[in-house]
């Protein structure tokens, strides 16, 4: 665990980079389209990254895209994601 709050919040920050990095690049490879919304939208614009107290990352995409990345997630996506599909797959079934 971090020292203190200020380290915790960069690891945190690095790590949604990571993420958001990997998903860009995946729904490129795929053709796959998404838009960012939210805070990660105004933090790009405003902040040219994160909004100082934002912890998360808001990603959106047509129904089309996202039926699709759902498909091709299943087989692709690496293992530390697989549970967060499998929630994704349980709230869009259960709709």
């Amino acid at each position: 665990m971090p020292a203190n709050s200020v380290d915790f919040d960069k690891q945190l920050k690095g790590k949604l980079l990571e993420m958001i990095k990997w998903f860009h690049g995946f729904c490129v490879e795929n053709r796959l389209r998404y838009y960012v919304l939210g805070g990660t939208m105004l933090g790009a614009v405003r902040h040219k990254g994160f909004i100082p107290w934002d912890d998360d990352i808001d990603v959106c995409m047509f129904r089309k895209d996202y039926e699709l990345f759902l498909k091709i997630a299943q087989k692709e996506l690496p293992d530390f994601a697989q549970g967060i599909l499998n929630q994704s797959l349980a709230r869009a079934y259960d709709a």
